[in-house]
């Protein structure tokens, strides 16, 4: 039953470290490169009490991208 226990716990130890290599490889593509790009502009822009329409707009998009870094790629 101890092996047992070793096994699945070194399985979720390898399983971890191939999605940390996954998340290491693509902080380097374009996709992700343009994602921070755009959420610096938007970090900028974007209210954290907006009243009027395109400044809530400003803030969805700005909540999607925090999404998505934080999703794919550990930001």
């Amino acid at each position: 039953m101890v092996g047992t226990i070793m096994g699945l716990y070194m399985l979720d130890d390898t399983l971890l470290n191939n999605q940390l290599h996954y998340v290491q490889k693509n902080r380097n593509s374009k996709r992700h490169k343009r994602l921070l790009k755009l959420k610096k502009l938007l970090d900028k822009k974007a209210l954290r009490h907006p009243r009027t329409q395109p400044q809530m707009v400003d803030r969805k998009n700005w909540d999607r991208i925090n999404i998505i870094l934080y999703k794919r790629y550990g930001h």
